[in-house]
């Protein structure tokens, strides 16, 4: 059976980074298992490479795949838009393969409005302090550009402790502990 594995956290708590080492685990398993590639019209940081990490478009044609109802859920967070494309929900159907979808909490929200079924695990880091420095090491934003991420990963934070919107909070103090954790949840309450 395939699922929708849902990954949301503010930025810099490592989600990416999670949901990647975990396709890798499960894959060792012989689960048929995949990322989600999303649209997005930012520029690339160094080293993302197109298809790969991203679909790089521009605007306007985000725009038009807005109107084509092309996404299941999009924003535009961080001065750029993000979007997932609906096609994933197809294959989920078909039984094809499972997705892991890496998103932030709006998208999330996005699909639970939609009824979308999925299981979704929040990405925490285990302080503020700890996620401002990751933040801060990682060098890819302006002064501004961080303080935003900042103070929106806050945000989120105090949300999704208040409201909680995932199945699973998980805190990603080492990445191969919060690895384990989602695997052993997804195996443990799943059937592939």
């Amino acid at each position: 059976m395939s699922n929708l594995f849902i990954i949301s956290a503010p930025s810099g708590a490592g989600k990416t980074t999670v949901a990647l080492a975990l396709i890798k685990r499960l894959r060792a398993k012989q689960i048929s298992i995949d990322r989600v590639i999303t649209y997005t019209t930012k520029k690339p940081r160094l080293g993302e490479k197109q298809g790969i990490d991203y679909y790089f478009v521009s605007e306007d044609d985000f725009r038009q795949k807005i109107k084509e109802d092309f996404f299941i859920e999009w924003s535009g967070a961080y001065n750029a838009y993000y979007g997932s494309p609906r096609s994933i929900l197809v294959e989920i159907k078909q039984n094809i393969r499972s997705y892991v979808l890496v998103i932030d909490r709006a998208g999330l929200q996005k699909i639970q409005k939609q009824k979308i079924q999925n299981i979704s695990f929040w990405i925490e880091p285990p302080s503020f302090k700890t996620l401002s420095q990751r933040l801060y090491d990682r060098g890819t934003e302006t002064g501004e550009q961080l303080a935003y991420r900042l103070n929106l990963a806050r945000d989120e934070m105090k949300a999704e402790e208040k409201f909680p919107l995932c199945t699973y909070k998980i805190i990603n103090d080492q990445i191969g502990n919060a690895v384990r954790e989602i695997e052993e949840k997804v195996l443990n309450k799943v059937a592939f």
